[in-house]
C-alpha cells in the first residue's frame, strides 16, 4: 500500500514537471522599452534577436537565456516601430521608422539595418519610401525563405496627422533581392484610401506572409475592416 501511495505520489509531481510554465526571463528594463519585436533563428534556435521603441536591441546566444544590449544608430535616424526578421543565411534585419534632420524630415523613409553576427554589431543600413515629406510609417516584414526575397509593407501618410480631405493614407509595398542591400520603388496596393489622422479611417497596419507556393498575402484596416490582398507573382 505504501509503495502505491508513494508510486502516485511521485506521478505527480513528475506530471507538474512536465505541464510546468518556462521561467519568464527580464530582456532589459532601460530605456523604456515598448512595442517588441523578437525572432529566432530557425536554423539555430540559440539564437534570438529583439528589439524595442524606441532604437533598443537585445540578442541571445543561449536560447534566450542571457542577453546583451544595445541602442541602434544609423544616418537616417531611429524613429521607432521596430520589426525584427531573419532570413534564409541566418542574418537578421531590423527595420524602423527614419529621423533624420541633415538628409531629410522625420520618418520620411523606412529604414532597414541588418546584423550578420546574431546581434553583435548592424550595418549602417538602407531604406525604401522616400516620397518628398510624405510620411512612411509602421512597416512590416515577411521573408520568401526559398529565395531570401524580403518583402514589406507599410502606410504612406501624404501629411501625418492631417483632416484635410485632399490628404490621403495608403498601403505600399516594396521588396529587396538583394538581401536588403536595395530596394523596389514602391507599388500601392490598396484600392480604397484612407486619411491621415492615424485613427479608424485611416488604412494601416499592413502586414505581409508568403505562403507555400510562394504568393504574398497583406492584410490592414480600414474603416472597422479587414482587407486583404495578394500577389502571385512576387509582388
Amino acid at each position: 500500500m505504501q509503495q502505491k501511495l508513494l508510486f502516485v505520489i511521485l506521478a505527480f509531481l513528475l506530471s507538474l514537471n512536465i505541464f510546468a510554465q518556462h521561467a519568464n526571463i527580464r530582456i532589459s528594463s532601460s530605456n523604456s522599452p515598448e512595442e517588441p519585436s523578437i525572432c529566432i533563428n530557425p536554423f539555430n534556435t540559440d539564437i534570438i534577436v529583439a528589439a524595442a521603441n524606441i532604437n533598443n536591441y537585445y540578442y541571445s546566444d543561449d536560447a534566450g537565456i542571457t542577453w546583451s544590449a544595445g541602442q541602434l544608430t544609423s544616418t537616417y535616424g531611429v524613429w521607432g516601430d521596430p520589426c525584427i526578421v531573419v532570413d534564409k543565411y541566418g542574418d537578421f534585419y531590423f527595420f524602423h521608422l527614419s529621423n533624420s534632420e541633415s538628409l531629410g524630415n522625420w520618418i520620411d523613409r523606412i529604414v532597414c539595418q541588418k546584423t550578420t553576427d546574431g546581434g553583435f554589431s548592424w550595418d549602417a543600413g538602407t531604406y525604401m519610401g522616400l516620397n518628398g515629406d510624405k510620411a512612411q510609417d509602421k512597416e512590416w516584414v515577411s521573408i520568401d525563405f526559398t529565395n531570401n526575397n524580403i518583402y514589406s509593407t507599410w502606410t504612406q501618410f501624404d501629411k501625418y496627422g492631417s483632416a484635410a480631405i485632399e490628404h490621403k493614407s495608403n498601403i505600399l509595398f516594396a521588396k529587396s533581392t538583394d538581401n536588403g542591400a536595395t530596394w523596389t520603388n514602391p507599388v500601392q496596393i490598396n484600392e480604397l484610401s484612407g486619411d491621415c489622422i492615424d485613427e479608424d479611417n485611416t488604412t494601416e497596419g499592413a502586414v505581409p506572409a508568403v505562403g507555400l507556393n510562394g504568393e504574398i498575402f497583406v492584410a490592414w484596416a480600414y474603416k472597422e475592416n479587414i482587407y486583404f490582398d495578394k500577389s502571385t507573382d512576387q509582388g
